[in-house]
């Protein structure tokens, strides 16, 4: 299954697309009744509200594509407890772990915490090689804690969002004769039209 796919429905971005060229198409059946301005703010009108609803099709998955990012890092990367020197412990092992440099260092270090009972600092470490592709210390780290290999991989492999991925899933054609406009000056220019 395609990751994207997991955080939200391809049947309801297909379902918004029909219904947008469906829309179109019954615009231009209608020729002889309205002026060319007339079609055009029609088709501007009609991808308005379909853009209204990829939109909020968007957010809702940002939503749950952030919501599961953080529930993954706080498991990964989190304190165990809210106690304060725990969280403090917590913050100050993050600091240590952002000062390594490379992946040598990081195992070094992550096994010098792992040597003393850091879970904390191993955690740190973890989390610095995940974001920098640190893998002798990522093997390491979760050959140690082998629970953590499946969240490494489910963190790793989480759509990405307002990136090119994204922009392509909820790309929705722009009406003809809006030139370079963007959404906001379609919606302008239906909006006036409408007074």
């Amino acid at each position: 299954m395609n990751s994207y796919h997991k955080y939200t429905s391809p049947a309801s971005i297909d379902a918004i697309r029909s219904g947008y060229t469906k829309a179109l198409a019954d615009i231009d059946r209608n020729t002889r009744r309205l002026t060319p301005e007339g079609l055009r703010l029609e088709k501007g009108r009609a991808y308005i509200e379909a853009r209204d609803r990829m939109n909020a099709l968007r957010d809702r998955f940002r939503a749950d594509v952030n919501s599961t990012r953080s529930r993954l890092e706080r498991q990964l990367y989190g304190a165990n407890s809210t106690d304060p020197a725990s969280i403090v412990a917590m913050r100050d092992a993050q600091d240590r772990a952002a000062k390594l440099t490379n992946d040598a260092n990081a195992k070094a270090a992550w096994e010098t915490a792992q040597w003393s009972g850091d879970t904390g600092l191993q955690k740190a470490i973890a989390a610095q090689a995940s974001r920098r592709g640190w893998s002798e210390t990522m093997a390491a780290h979760t050959t140690e804690h082998p629970t953590t290999k499946e969240l490494f991989h489910q963190l790793r492999t989480l759509p990405e969002t307002e990136g090119v991925g994204e922009t392509a899933l909820f790309t929705l054609g722009k009406p003809q004769g809006f030139g370079q406009g963007d959404d906001n000056y379609i919606r302008s220019e239906v909006n006036q039209a409408d007074q």
